[in-house]
């Protein structure tokens, strides 16, 4: 039996997918299994899979019809046998020494949970993140929603996993997954290290970092839906009062501005109503308030004010920045 499991879910991605598998079979901590989910991806990766797995009995491959990458990840915990278990996202890659240093930590400490830190990268610049320091009385959840709510970068005890609820979603689905796991972690379980082990590719449009637009409402919107699904969630877990500034600040900043900067030509005032009812009248009045962007309040206040009037302020907005992206671009 392999000690860590490496699940990756994968679709469309063929550019990057060997940049992704070179760097899992590189690692200096080699007892492991990689599962490959092809996600009925329609480019050349099913073959990329294959011609992998012909090269190390450590890589398997599933392939399956197009479900989602919330599925794809559960197809793939589901043949999992590790004791433990590490995402990694198709159209990125992990440095050589990132299962070693996980899996030590987990070991000194006897963790259910390490988070590892990781580079973000754009075009021109990246950005380097360390989670904060974890202290004795500070709630899981809470600690959770305040840094990055993906799956990839951590290494968990695969027994977290038992009787999780799958929410079927092709965008914010780890927030639906890690939401379940870190309301029920105790604080002793949960570790961090200060060394960065994922690379995290913003560059690219890979299985997770699509989102679409010119939906009819809010109600359309998956990553909608999904926060909507959280917020019950932590409700009925009886903590959602004990993580609501910092969850309307992640709604909002997360979920309500993209929606409306993504759709602002099919805004509906009930889509508004909704917004400003539900999240943004509360987060102006939370000590999160100041992380929103001066142009996005300015947004808020105009849409809610006249929706032909946003629309037009989103226009001109957009406008101005694509005239820039041209000048630099030059």
């Amino acid at each position: 039996m392999p000690v860590i499991s490496i699940i990756v879910p994968i679709y469309n991605v063929e550019k990057y997918l060997p940049r992704c598998l070179d760097s899992v079979l590189a690692q200096t901590f080699t007892d492991f299994e990689c599962i490959l989910v092809d996600d009925g991806s329609p480019d050349n990766c099913p073959a990329i899979c294959d011609e992998y797995a012909s090269r190390d009995n450590r890589i398997i491959v599933i392939h399956q019809e197009n479900k989602g990458v919330a599925i794809a990840r559960d197809r793939g915990l589901k043949k999992a046998q590790g004791e433990f278990v590490h995402f990694v996202d198709s159209d990125d890659w992990i440095e050589s020494d990132a299962l070693e240093l996980l899996y030590k930590k987990q070991q000194e400490t006897d963790s259910d949970l390490v988070l590892g830190g990781f580079y973000r990268i754009y075009k021109q610049y990246s950005e380097t993140y360390i989670y904060p320091e974890i202290s004795n009385n500070v709630l899981p959840i809470l600690y959770y929603l305040s840094g990055p709510s993906c799956m990839w970068g951590k290494l968990y005890r695969k027994s977290l996993f038992e009787n999780y609820l799958l929410v079927e979603a092709n965008t914010a689905e780890d927030l639906t997954c890690n939401v379940q796991i870190f309301s029920k972690i105790r604080v002793e379980k949960l570790q961090k290290i200060d060394s960065i082990i994922y690379n995290y590719d913003c560059t690219s449009y890979g299985i997770t970092s699509q989102r679409k637009y010119n939906y009819k409402s809010y109600s359309e919107d998956p990553c909608i839906k999904c926060y909507l699904w959280v917020e019950q969630y932590l409700r009925k877990a009886g903590q959602y009062y004990l993580v609501k500034d910092i969850w309307l600040n992640y709604v909002v900043n997360m979920g309500v501005i993209p929606y409306i900067k993504y759709n602002y030509r099919n805004l509906t005032k009930n889509d508004i109503d909704f917004f400003n009812k539900n999240y943004y009248r509360e987060f102006i009045k939370s000590k999160y308030r100041k992380k929103i962007l001066i142009r996005d309040r300015i947004m808020m206040f105009v849409f809610c004010f006249s929706i032909a009037l946003g629309k037009i302020y989103c226009s001109i907005l957009y406008f101005g920045r694509y005239i820039l992206a041209k000048k630099v671009s030059k």
